[in-house]
């Protein structure tokens, strides 16, 4: 097995020092590896294989995520503005079938908050009676009106824009 030197270099001085470590030392083989170079140093000659992702991981429960992943920025989100969660019971034609039913974990004190939860509850039907008959038919456009009316009513009632999350749940 012949003797190689790994080392991690910018690119603009890439083979100046390891040439005279090699001529000095009598290294046979010198190969300079980059940032997710994948190296095979043996049984043959050293070669770089492959280039792997690299970058900062996290240690979310028993799984590891890149450190910008979506699911932490959701988390951080909620941390800081709370999370609305909204399910909408509409029959076949898109028409509310009983009010709202609006969870706000963060946002909203059950108790203290219970005239402001109305007037959520209010905006929501509001948005959604103003639709038109054939977006009613959507689920999407159903979930998107209801969610831009909570995010707008709280981002003036109290100066938050939660994670919101709206449920459609169609009716036979």
């Amino acid at each position: 097995m012949h003797p190689v030197v790994m080392s991690r270099v910018p690119r603009r001085c890439y083979w100046c020092p390891y040439r005279r470590l090699r001529s000095r030392r009598q290294i046979p083989e010198v190969l300079v590896g980059h940032n997710g170079a994948l190296m095979r140093l043996a049984p043959e000659t050293a070669e770089i294989v492959e280039t792997v992702a690299t970058g900062r991981l996290v240690l979310d429960g028993d799984r590891l995520l890149p450190a910008g992943a979506p699911l932490l920025r959701e988390r951080k989100r909620m941390l800081h503005n709370g999370m609305v969660l909204v399910t909408l019971a509409v029959d076949r034609k898109g028409a509310l079938r009983g009010e709202p039913q609006i969870s706000c974990s963060g946002v909203l004190d059950a108790d203290g908050d219970a005239e402001v939860l109305a007037e959520l509850r209010a905006a929501v039907e509001d948005a959604l009676g103003r639709l038109a008959a054939g977006a009613r038919r959507d689920d999407g456009q159903l979930a998107e009106a209801g969610r831009l009316a909570v995010r707008r009513y709280l981002s003036r009632a109290i100066g938050k824009k939660p994670l919101i999350q709206v449920h459609v749940v169609r009716l036979n």
